[in-house]
C-alpha cells in the first residue's frame, strides 16, 4: 500500500471521521465500500449497454465532469449532452448505433448506475483499455 497526498475537504473529513477517529482507516474503508458497491452496480448492468454504445459513450464523455453536489441529475444531464453532441456532430453513425435508443437508456439509469459508467468510461480512458475504443 502506498502513501498518496490528497487533499480532502473539510466537509468530506467530517463525514469520514463520523464513525472512526483515525482519516486513514475511515477513508480506506469508504473507499472500499464505494469500489464495492460500483463492481457490483456493474455486475448489474452488464449487457445494458452494447459494445458500440459504450464506445460512443466514453468517446463523448471522456473529458467531461460532472459536480457530484448534482449527482441526482446524472442520468439526466448525461441523456442532454450525448442528445446536443449528436444534433452537432451525428455521432452515432460513426459508432453504428442508435442515439436515441442510447439517449432514453442514459434516462432510466439511477444516479448510482450513472456514477458507474462515469466511472467505467474514465478508467478505460486513463488505461487505454476498453469500453472506449471504437468496435
Amino acid at each position: 500500500m502506498g502513501i498518496y497526498n490528497v487533499y480532502i475537504p473539510e466537509h468530506l473529513e467530517r463525514i469520514a471521521k463520523r464513525h472512526a477517529g483515525d482519516l486513514s482507516s475511515a477513508v480506506e474503508e469508504d473507499l472500499t465500500a464505494l469500489y464495492s458497491l460500483l463492481a457490483v452496480t456493474g455486475e448489474e448492468l452488464a449487457g445494458y449497454f452494447t459494445r458500440q454504445e459504450l464506445s460512443l459513450l466514453g468517446e463523448v464523455f471522456k473529458n467531461d465532469e460532472f459536480e457530484s453536489a448534482r449527482i441526482r441529475e446524472w442520468p439526466a444531464l448525461l441523456a442532454w449532452d450525448l442528445e446536443d453532441v449528436e444534433k452537432c456532430e451525428k455521432i452515432s453513425t460513426l459508432f453504428k448505433t442508435n442515439a436515441d435508443v442510447l439517449i432514453e437508456k442514459l434516462e432510466m439509469l439511477t444516479p448510482l448506475q450513472a456514477l458507474w459508467l462515469l466511472h467505467t468510461i474514465r478508467r478505460c480512458v486513463n488505461t487505454e483499455t476498453g469500453a472506449h475504443r471504437k468496435g
